[in-house]
């Protein structure tokens, strides 16, 4: 391995990775096929699955999640902070956390959307760390870099 961050992190990111994709691969397999979890009557029955849904919420959050490693992994192969900035990795970890509360308002949070939800997060907040502790090492100021 190349990468001084992999080789360091190794066995943490390894962990981290199966925890993960137990977590996900756990609570997705439970409601694949959209559970009517809101016992939702269809053509006078009430199934178990409804057909299918507009999984915006799923799809949203998976990119997120998965952009959220592109961005920790942009910025360990890169080692500095072009293309990046540390007002704009908190931002991306605002706007995910900001959806949140909708779900809950809208009583559409599921076990596999509160998962994705909190590991979009956790990565928002690692790559947030990242970008600001790059920051300091290079003397820049991480609130008046754009």
């Amino acid at each position: 391995m190349s990468n001084p961050f992999v080789r360091k992190y190794y066995y943490t990111i390894l962990i981290f990775g199966l925890i993960a994709s137990f977590a996900l691969q756990y609570t997705f397999i439970t409601e694949v096929g959209f559970p009517n979890i809101h016992k939702l009557t269809v053509a006078g029955g009430n199934p178990g699955f409804l057909s299918g849904d507009e999984g915006g919420s799923y799809s949203g959050y998976i990119l997120s999640f998965i952009m959220g490693i592109m961005f920790i992994s942009m910025l360990t192969e890169r080692n500095s902070l072009e293309g990046q900035s540390f007002i704009i990795a908190v931002a991306m970890m605002l706007g995910n956390a900001a959806a949140y509360p909708f779900l809950v308002i809208l009583n559409e949070l599921t076990p596999f959307l509160s998962v994705l939800i909190g590991l979009t997060l956790f990565v928002n907040f690692v790559y947030v760390v990242m970008i600001y502790r790059k920051s300091i090492e290079l003397g820049i100021n991480p609130w008046t870099r754009w």
